[in-house]
């Protein structure tokens, strides 16, 4: 169970359901309904309710929200996920959530009888609220995929999420199979049906010392919680040589060799002496970090810096500066680079790919979710090809996925070792 809260700690900040935040869902409250009247139990109390008047009120980053990583296809704010959310609920960080059991209905009939199994299932996207100015502006929206979730428990956290103060979006999904069986002979047949949306609904944690207790444009709805200390943001450590000790890395996992690599080739180190941190979601800056490194470190040509997010003090500068004078970074280059902005599988495999040499695939890809003329469709099918990676599915590769430490280490193991 600590193993599945611990992946599931980014999924549950997102939940479907519909019913209106000023209904039966108050803050104190530990328990949740849907429109279907399932119960979700929260194992800490809402802090306070966001109402749909206060979401339409915040303010949108130009680009906050994008169909490519690439920033060239736009977005309109208008369609953002936040605005289809029934209802939103701010709760403490390390909040879980418990989604209900398997609803079993039978019927019998004559020597048959029929068993419904509806399944309950969560799809989340995450939103950042980022402090600009005097106010809080929405920055960023991705689908975020997530991996080891399982026996209905999500936990809530902004570090796995990649953001303070953090919107989990999430569709509530139903679905239904049915067996029908022979009393006499017990043989039967199975059936199912595509899941349908019960309802949308979002989550958000504060982090901010002002968000704890009250939401822009409102009023405080409950007493002041304790502040959460915000997290700072995850930083590549200073790389150490020798044999990595991990207590989080375990010999049989498939990112032992690949992590042991890293360390020793001064690409990264832990997050911490004994951690790696391997589910930790890892950003654009520090993959592009980790790729500098493995090509030695080398020095920027140019001394101009042409993104006006990133301080010359950054850790991730120079990899900042090389990357887009060795056009890892696609073109056209945008005056921002979003380093803080979580990596994703199509990102990972066009900078690993561009850093390699840009080299055509024999084969071209099959995937139902990777377009042929995507900017990232020719490094996929090299991926693929090369044994870097394969597809989440037989059918599907999952470009807008996150990728962990682990899963990036892993990655660069298998393209440069």
């Amino acid at each position: 169970m600590k193993k599945l809260l611990s992946f599931a700690l980014a999924l549950v900040l997102c939940l479907g359901l519909t019913i209106p935040a000023s209904a039966d869902n108050q803050p104190g409250d530990t328990t949740i309904k849907d429109a279907k009247g399932n119960t979700y139990t929260l194992s800490k109390p809402i802090l306070y309710t966001i109402s749909k008047e206060q979401i339409a009120g915040l303010s949108f980053a130009e680009d906050y929200v994008y169909y490519t990583f690439t920033g060239e296809e736009l977005q309109d704010p208008k369609e953002s996920l936040i605005h289809q959310a029934t209802a939103v609920y701010a709760v403490p960080e390390g909040t879980v959530i418990k989604v209900p059991d398997d609803v079993v209905e039978t019927t019998q009939s004559g020597s048959t009888k029929t068993s419904t199994t509806t399944t309950i299932r969560l799809e989340p996207n995450i939103v950042g609220l980022n402090k600009s100015g005097n106010g809080y502006v929405v920055v960023e929206e991705y689908f975020t995929y997530f991996e080891g979730v399982d026996d209905g428990y999500y936990q809530l956290s902004t570090q796995d999420a990649g953001y303070e103060n953090t919107f989990y979006v999430m569709s509530c999904l139903e679905s239904s199979s049915s067996t029908s069986e022979d009393i006499n002979t017990g043989s039967g047949a199975e059936g199912g049906s595509i899941p349908d949306t019960i309802d949308t609904i979002a989550f958000f944690v504060p982090t901010a010392t002002d968000l704890q207790s009250t939401f822009p444009g409102g009023s405080s709805t409950s007493k002041p919680a304790t502040p959460a200390t915000p997290k700072p943001p995850v930083t590549p450590t200073a790389p150490t040589t020798g044999k990595p000790a991990f207590t989080d890395v375990a010999d049989s996992a498939y990112y032992a060799e690949p992590v042991k690599w890293a360390v020793e080739k001064n690409i990264t180190g832990g997050t911490t002496a004994t951690t790696f941190s391997p589910n930790q979601t890892c950003s654009t800056a520090q993959i592009l970090t980790f790729l500098w490194r493995s090509k030695g470190s080398p020095e920027p040509t140019s001394k101009t810096n042409p993104y006006t997010d990133v301080k010359e003090s950054a850790y991730y500068y120079k990899a900042a500066l090389w990357a887009k004078e060795n056009e890892v970074l696609p073109r056209p280059f945008k005056p921002e680079l979003k380093g803080d902005a979580p990596c994703t599988r199509g990102m990972a495999m066009l900078y690993i790919w561009k850093a390699a040499g840009s080299y055509a695939a024999e084969k071209k890809g099959s995937f139902a979710d990777v377009p042929s003329k995507s900017i990232y469709a020719p490094s996929v099918d090299w991926a693929v090809e090369t044994g870097i990676t394969g597809g989440t599915t037989a059918t599907t590769f999952s470009p807008d996925a996150t990728c962990t430490r682990a899963q990036i280490v892993t990655f660069l193991y298998r393209a440069f070792k």
